[in-house]
């Protein structure tokens, strides 16, 4: 069962109907979003500033990940993972088996992104939460190519190239860098005028994307915003910003479980690319 919050109400998704909940009734017994909103009680589950209209995002839970989908862009709003070391390292393989969300096709009917809208486009399927951090787990990998967890993305220069070593240098934080675990949010950029690249007039292709990395054990916080478009990989650390850019970009509050001290401190200044020991091996997977 994946349930979405719609003005405070649980809205159940799945099966061939939607049902909403009585008003009064008690909130569902995981699985359910609430599971989703348990694991990230540290953080947060990311917040629009314009949360609370009857419009917002569909809130999707996953065994992996959250995420907050938006049927306009057809894209991911963010996407959260509280990623352990256990995960990183195991059999899963990666099939590539892109596909439609049924959740969000049961919702909205054709509103969910389809393997057409990418096809000949000219970008890649861009995965938000990667494959590569579900290696632990087939079931958990397959999820990750839901196309509600994808947004266009350049591929030869960004995707394949300068993200691909962000994702690995993430896992590497945690493999390599002594961290039991991190909080990794990733979503796309777009300008506000609205204006842009569209998929098939039915995708949205981003300006930008971030990724937002928390290390809760050791109060470390760090934001990286890179263009849509072809980059130097080597150039990667000279995209770290402050991650109260990427909020101001975005409209998305990070962090909202800490307190406002905390969240300052965390987000007024850039960072720089954390470190990893010289045994760290080379991941290539997504």
């Amino acid at each position: 069962m994946i349930w979405r919050k719609i003005a405070g109400t649980l809205v159940l998704l799945g099966g061939t109907s939607v049902a909403a909940a009585a008003p009064n009734a008690a909130p569902p017994a995981a699985p359910g979003f609430s599971s989703c909103e348990q694991r990230y009680t540290a953080t947060g589950l990311p917040k629009m500033k314009s949360d609370g209209s009857d419009d917002g995002p569909i809130e999707l839970c996953r065994a992996g990940y959250a995420l907050a989908f938006n049927p306009d862009t057809r894209t991911p709003d963010w996407v959260i993972e509280r990623l352990p070391l256990d995960w990183l390292t195991g059999k899963a393989q990666r099939k590539n088996n892109f596909h439609p969300d049924p959740d969000v096709d049961t919702l909205i009917v054709g509103k969910g992104p389809q393997k057409s809208d990418y096809s000949r486009s000219g970008y890649d399927q861009g995965h938000q939460a990667p494959a590569g951090d579900f290696k632990s787990s087939q079931p958990m990998t397959d999820q990750s190519f839901l196309l509600t967890n994808m947004a266009p993305q350049v591929g030869i220069g960004f995707n394949r190239n300068i993200w691909k070593q962000l994702e690995t240098d993430v896992r590497g934080w945690i493999l390599c860098g002594g961290r039991k675990e991190l909080y990794v949010v990733t979503g796309p950029v777009f300008n506000d005028d609205g204006d842009g690249k569209w998929l098939k007039k039915r995708v949205r292709v981003p300006e930008a994307f971030f990724k937002v990395i928390y290390d809760a054990q050791n109060k470390r916080a760090l934001g990286m915003l890179l263009p849509n478009k072809k980059l130097d990989t080597a150039d990667l650390p000279g995209y770290a910003v402050p991650i109260a850019d990427i909020e101001e970009k975005t409209g998305i509050v990070f962090f909202p479980a800490l307190t406002k001290r905390q969240q300052n401190v965390l987000k007024k200044n850039a960072g720089t690319l954390w470190g990893t020991n010289d045994n760290c091996t080379t991941d290539t997977g997504e």
